[in-house]
């Protein structure tokens, strides 16, 4: 094949591909996305360093290294552009294009071998083209490309063809470059994803069907049977150092539980059910409707194997096909290639590991053989038929078919734009899910429409009471909207239901502290800096009952710390200037918070600082800080009853009807209403020099 007869191809698959996925660069982050850039955004700190993309090579600190391919590619992703979305779908879609051109090499290569027979070989470049382009437009890819976090399934994807593509270069040219790449890229491809450990196993399929004739005697040779031995091992070694030694006795022993932990099923109801989900991937492909795509699908557990009876009847289709594929190894080598190759791929993540039960993009390399296979099919009328039109039936039949897959991603795309909308078509597609109701929920709170958003956790309560999430986030709901005796029962719930969320212990803390329960306050508050949370909102909520128990340099000490590690909050600056101004230290008390008025210049702070000045015989810097804010309010078109009455009355009402004094709402009541409700201002007459 000439060079522009490699460039045409290429370019077919990068425009059509375009024209897809051309409404997906700007999608938001969803789900998983955020998880993976709040670690990223911890070790980056603004600024290029060593040990970020060191960190980054482990992105949920596993054991040793966890994908860690992926993982660079975030951390480049997120040093360039941080939160921008824009950059992670140009690498997404840039991969996804570069896998298909690289399936297309590989199918045309595998469809010139003489074993696959002449027809295969005559139109190895329709079926290897066609083929790798309704496999890219195909909407069920939408999830492992569009889904930032699933780029892992992808590069799992093109480095495992890749690394098959290098064996099949290295069996015809016996150049040992090629048998050193493949080595690399199945690393490579592990590094990407886990479920690319069967790639020793396809390649060997690929020798035994394609250049053994379906003979397994060539196993015998000792060359032959210590090579694919030391592959294995050096596999099972990289996979345990990435995910630590006690992967394999976890493994067993969630073989003795009733429940794998996490999860609602046992290993043997999962193996049961993955047998009808690896046929519920192939009718996706066959049948993409679009109203059966879904990221959150409502897939039922196989509690037996006639509990549903398609259970049993999945098991005999897949082993069916399964010996079909071994019988037709030798006359049909390419068919018994697409079997093998779809249900190995599909072994790690669909047997007894603990995974979700079903996700779209676990599809992405079992797919890769099944389109060649539709299109040969496709194709195929032109052998059997004996009109001579019939070439250009299959032929528009395969554009209708490119066409309607292109324009299924594009309208799937749509879904992807933000979590509002992703999950707004989850709960459509299952509405008695209370994930999706959750999970609804929390974007709309984040999009700021609480009211909304409490009503479908309430929602997720009735389908599923014993819902950890929805109890946690309709409690933070509630806590934030002011219900302060609800949110206290379902933060309460959360943790009863053992929620490990820092989050929900400082937030139920937050509560009973408003609620006047000090003790409770206390104890939650604590326990979420024994976790080493580092949110100084946690700790300036401390300092404020330490106030309250009368412990004073208990409070300054806490907050003291807590400014140290974060410098820049002016709230906690000037709650530390509040306390020292108790004790009566003015000089500290001026100090802290002035320095947090040049962050905050807040009418309160301000009063504040006046009340300061004042008490520390700083009578010019008061008049002056006074008359500043006397300027400040006229220009708004306030008066000195409007600052009364907005700020200074407000706090003397709470002040009544608060079981505890908070130190803001300590000022002299009798000088600020002599001041601003008798007009008398002879207070702040100093001298100004």
């Amino acid at each position: 094949m000439t060079l522009k007869k490699y460039l045409y191809p290429l370019l077919l698959i990068l425009l059509l591909n375009l024209l897809a996925y051309s409404n997906s660069f700007h999608n938001s982050f969803h789900f998983d996305d955020e998880a993976i850039l709040s670690h990223l955004s911890e070790a980056h700190q603004d600024s290029y360093s060593l040990s970020f993309f060191q960190r980054s090579l482990n992105i949920y600190r596993r054991a040793l290294l966890w994908r860690p391919v992926s993982g660079f590619t975030l951390g480049l992703n997120y040093h360039w552009g941080e939160r921008d979305t824009f950059g992670y779908h140009v690498f997404n879609f840039s991969m996804h294009v570069i896998t298909a051109f690289v399936l297309f090499l590989f199918l045309y290569k595998t469809l010139r071998i003489e074993s696959c027979g002449k027809f295969l070989r005559g139109k190895a470049f329709q079926i290897s083209l066609f083929g790798c382009l309704l496999w890219s437009l195909h909407p069920i890819q939408t999830q492992a490309v569009t889904y930032i976090v699933q780029r892992m399934a992808m590069l799992g994807g093109l480095f495992s063809v890749m690394s098959v593509y290098s064996y099949a270069l290295f069996r015809d040219t016996k150049r040992n470059i090629f048998l050193i790449c493949m080595i690399l890229l199945s690393v490579a491809a592990f590094g990407s994803k886990e479920h690319t450990l069967v790639l020793p196993l396809l390649i060997f399929i690929y020798e035994w069907l394609f250049y053994q004739n379906g003979d397994l005697s060539f196993l015998l040779k000792k060359r032959t049977l210590i090579g694919v031995s030391l592959i294995f091992l050096t596999l099972f070694l990289i996979g345990i150092s990435m995910e630590g030694p006690h992967v394999i006795g976890r493994l067993f022993h969630n073989f003795s539980l009733d429940k794998i932990p996490g999860r609602e099923f046992s290993v043997s109801e999962r193996l049961l059910t993955e047998q009808r989900v690896v046929l519920y991937y192939l009718s996706l492909i066959v049948y993409p409707l679009l109203d059966r795509f879904n990221l959150n699908h409502d897939f039922s557990v196989s509690q037996g194997w006639l509990t549903p009876p398609s259970t049993l009847l999945s098991g005999f289709v897949i082993l069916g096909l399964l010996f079909f594929a071994f019988k037709k190894r030798s006359s049909f080598p390419f068919l018994s290639f697409v079997i093998f190759w779809y249900f190995i791929t599909l072994l790690v993540e669909s047997s007894v590991f603990n995974l979700e039960i079903i996700f779209e993009h676990r599809a992405y390399l079992p797919s890769m053989m099944v389109f060649p296979l539709i299109t040969l099919g496709i194709i195929s009328i032109e052998k059997i038929s004996k009109e001579k039109r019939s070439v250009y039936i299959s032929l528009g039949f395969i554009f209708l078919m490119i066409a309607i897959f292109g324009f299924s991603t594009y309208k799937r795309n749509v879904v992807w734009k933000d979590p509002v909308s992703l999950w707004k078509d989850c709960l459509e597609k299952s509405p008695d899910d209370a994930r999706c109701h959750v999970n609804l929920g929390s974007a709309l709170g984040n999009a700021g429409q609480d009211k909304e958003a409490i009503e479908l956790f309430q929602k997720a309560l009735v389908l599923d009471p014993e819902n950890l999430r929805a109890h946690s986030n309709l409690g933070v709901a509630l806590a934030d909207a002011g219900v302060l005796d609800r949110a206290a029962h379902h933060l309460t719930e959360a943790v009863r239901l053992k929620s490990k969320d820092p989050l929900i212990y400082s937030k139920l803390g937050a509560v009973y502290l408003k609620l006047d329960d000090l003790p409770n306050a206390k104890k939650y508050l604590r326990f979420v800096i024994k976790l080493n949370d580092p949110n100084p909102e946690i700790r300036n909520n401390l300092a404020l009952i330490y106030y309250y128990e009368g412990k004073y340099n208990a409070a300054i000490s806490l907050l003291h710390d807590t400014i140290q590690a974060n410098p820049q909050l002016h709230r906690l600056q000037f709650n530390l200037g509040l306390l020292y101004k108790k004790v009566n230290n003015m000089e500290k008390s001026i100090y802290w918070m002035e320095r947090a008025i040049k962050r905050n210049p807040s009418v309160l702070d301000k009063i504040h600082l006046i009340d300061a000045y004042y008490n520390g015989s700083y009578g010019g810097k008061a008049s002056r800080l006074y008359k500043n804010l006397l300027n400040d309010l006229d220009e708004k078109g306030l008066s000195k009853y409007d600052l009364w009455v907005n700020y200074i009355a407000p706090l003397e009402k709470k002040k009544r009807n608060s079981t505890y004094t908070e130190p803001i709402t300590e000022l002299d009541y009798r000088l600020w209403e002599e001041t601003l409700i008798n007009e008398n201002n002879r207070i702040w007459e100093y001298d100004n020099k």
